[in-house]
């Protein structure tokens, strides 16, 4: 999700962001490593969204996660990014962002009954 518009503006959050989860691939071996059969899709989703939306957002620190576990100066950093695009652009203008959904089934038994 890296170019997700909370990493744009908030590049610090991905770093914590990446060392709390697994990436699909490693989510795909774990699993088979532990007898599961794995079907997984991946699913990217483009969608601009506006600056006024982005901040109003990002105001909203406690609500968003990976905000919150960032310093405090990373996050008054990010706002400052946020502040600065507004500047030279309007509330309305729209910022790309991309998102990306990994959808894992793992299934594990014998043939009369599967157990998920």
């Amino acid at each position: 999700m890296q170019g997700h518009w909370l990493y744009q503006f908030f590049p610090e959050a991905r770093k914590m962001d990446l060392t709390r989860t697994l990436d699909a691939k490693a989510l795909f071996v774990t699993l088979l490593e532990r007898g599961f059969q794995v079907k997984m899709q991946r699913r990217t989703y483009d969608q601009a969204v506006s600056l006024g939306t982005i901040r109003q957002i990002a105001l909203n620190r406690e609500r968003i996660p990976s905000l919150g576990l960032i310093s405090d100066l990373d996050y008054e950093v990010g706002v400052t990014r946020i502040e600065e695009e507004l500047a030279t652009s309007s509330a309305e203008a729209l910022w790309p962002s991309h998102l990306c959904v990994v959808e894992a089934e793992a299934t594990r038994g014998t043939l009369t009954g599967k157990k998920r």
